[in-house]
């Protein structure tokens, strides 16, 4: 049985949010942006999956890393390594969920790299081969957006976000063309969310209005520090009095859609200076508020400058009271938390675009280094699939796929006469993976249950990083994947048992039943949270599992104790 134990670390890091390079969970001080496949679920469990390197070479896309981790953790065996990741089977997912999603652009170059930033972006150098004219990048991102769209089920994009590198830093122009696919198609929803990253440098505040005009009806400031020795310490190219007329401009502009990110951690920070900063924010943005917990990742100037004993950070605990400190000012100024990271002092303020990603919601990344959770609007047949994947593999890998179609064969829930008829009357020998009859009532037998969970029913997929060969794949097939891998039930089902519970609403189990419908969030967890019930750190109720005020602090604590839950009921 996979078991272990730990104690309750004091802090756990309040990290950014990166799908593609920010998501709601990245390490560093990012935000909007979406894990890879595994990153969720391996960062959570301090498995560490990202790499750096030059410009020429690319850096990969932050990882996910929910706090403190206890680097000797494992996700079990069975959830990341079971053979049944090879065989994608042609499963029911419900058209709620296959026709939604938000879409997310990428815009990879920044004036320059600040000290502490390993995601994907570039410097762009006249001559340099990652350096492309805006007309060539900026219709690249549209055809790459028109081909993700037709090669799905999206029939409504509820948000877009258009992250980077410096995003502002891109003509207006490229916003018009992004909507006016999506307008043309009649996918963007009326009134849809579509926020634009902005550094708040002089000239990129005397470009908000035309990005307004553009479509942008949103707009997050990476201001990260009102206090001068820091921005230059990270290397940032605005001013304190920059980012303060950023804010006022962008105020005026985006009324009730403005918010602000802050860093925290910083060699100067102590808990009274702190406070004062996040005062501050308040006074000139009480719209939103992000907190990123400044983390040193290699590859790094100032992972170099810490090695070096040039820098030097304050220590967890230290960590956990300037976090408790954030919490409590904006709580006192209005602002509630309803995610870890984010606080917001109205629903209307809350960030729609990112609070897709935390409920387990699809999403096309599009551009350089951009990642996308998405239902394929075809699959192979499972048997066609299989054959495919296990030409090459090892006799104990094959043999173990073989054991496991005997187990699928024996299923009838999974061979009904519509399933069969659905496989069999594509001429192609193409399935369609959401729209397939399925069964209606609950699997009793466990091995049933364990199969259903590792079937396959969407898509983790990453670009290309370099905007070169993202460039050339795109033009070549329509997109810019380098990477995919197919994603089962429990996999889908614990990157959002991870990323859920760090909200307010927490882990549904209206949204849970899209994943695993044979698998209730009741029957896996009531009776089986012991301590964390009884600690006080989680709240289990028909509709939902969440994690308590205190339990926000503790994510690293709790969500191992969650995954040996899951792994039992899939034993």
């Amino acid at each position: 049985m996979f078991r272990h134990t730990m104690a309750i670390p004091r802090t756990f890091i309040v990290t950014s949010q990166h799908p593609n390079r920010r998501l709601p969970l990245a390490s560093g001080y990012n935000k909007a942006s979406q894990p890879p496949l595994s990153y969720l679920t391996q960062h959570l469990i301090g498995i560490q999956h990202q790499t750096s390197g030059t410009e020429d070479e690319c850096v990969a896309a932050p990882t996910l890393t929910a706090c403190p981790v206890n680097n000797d953790l494992k996700l079990p065996s069975l959830i990341l390594h079971s053979p049944y990741l090879l065989t994608p089977l042609p499963t029911p997912l419900p058209a709620s969920y296959t026709t939604v999603a938000s879409v997310y652009i990428h815009w990879p170059y920044c004036r320059q790299r600040c000290s502490y930033c390993n995601f994907v972006k570039f410097v762009p150098h006249p001559g340099a081969r990652w350096t492309l004219p805006h007309d060539v990048l900026e219709d690249a991102i549209v055809h790459e957006v028109k081909h993700s769209l037709q090669h799905s089920h999206i029939t409504q994009v509820s948000s877009v976000f258009f992250g980077g590198g410096t995003p502002s830093l891109a003509r207006p122009k490229m916003v018009e063309k992004v909507l006016r696919v999506l307008q043309s198609k009649g996918h963007l929803l009326e009134g849809a969310e579509v926020t634009l990253e902005v550094n708040p440098t002089s000239l990129e505040t005397q470009t908000l209005r035309e990005f307004k005009e553009a479509g942008i009806n949103r707009v997050s400031i990476g201001v990260q520090s009102f206090d001068a020795a820091a921005l230059k310490l990270l290397h940032r190219d605005h001013s304190v009095k920059e980012a303060k007329n950023c804010l006022q401009a962008a105020q005026s502009l985006f009324p009730g859609r403005t918010s602000v990110d802050l860093m925290f951690g910083l060699p100067h920070h102590n808990t009274e200076r702190w406070e004062r900063e996040v005062q501050e924010a308040v006074a000139l943005c009480c719209d939103h508020l992000s907190l990123y917990q400044l983390t040193v990742e290699k590859g790094t100037a100032l992972y170099r400058q810490v090695m070096a004993g040039e820098v030097r950070l304050p220590e967890q605990d230290q960590m956990a009271d300037l976090y408790a400190v954030a919490v409590q000012a904006l709580k006192e100024a209005g602002l509630y938390r309803y995610e870890v990271s984010n606080f917001a002092c109205s629903q209307s303020t809350e960030s729609i675009h990112n609070k897709g990603y935390w409920q387990g919601q699809q999403y096309i990344g599009v551009g350089p280094g951009a990642h996308s959770r998405v239902v394929p609007q075809v699959w192979k047949s499972a048997e066609k699939s299989t054959k495919q994947r296990n030409a090459g593999l090892d006799g104990s890998i094959a043999k173990g796929i073989r054991e496991n179609s005997e187990i699928r064969s024996n299923t009838p829930s999974l061979h009904s006469s519509t399933n069969e008829s659905a496989v069999n009357k594509s001429s192609d020998d193409m399935t369609c993976l959401a729209h397939v009859p399925g069964t209606e009532h609950r699997l009793e037998d466990s091995s049933c249950t364990s199969t259903m969970a590792h079937q396959v029913i969407r898509e983790a997929r990453v670009n290309a990083a370099d905007p070169a060969s993202w460039l050339q794949e795109t033009l070549k097939k329509g997109n810019g994947i380098r990477k995919t891998d197919h994603q089962t039930r429990v996999v889908a089902a614990s990157e959002y048992l991870a990323s859920g519970l760090r909200t307010r609403k927490g882990v549904t189990a209206e949204r849970w039943d899209v994943f695993l419908p044979y698998l209730s969030l009741g029957e896996v967890f009531v009776g089986e949270l012991g301590w964390l019930e009884d600690a006080g750190l989680v709240h289990l109720s028909s509709e939902r599992l969440r994690a308590t005020e205190e339990g926000l602090a503790l994510l690293d604590a709790i969500l191992p104790h969650l995954y040996n839950i899951l792994h039992d009921h899939l034993r």
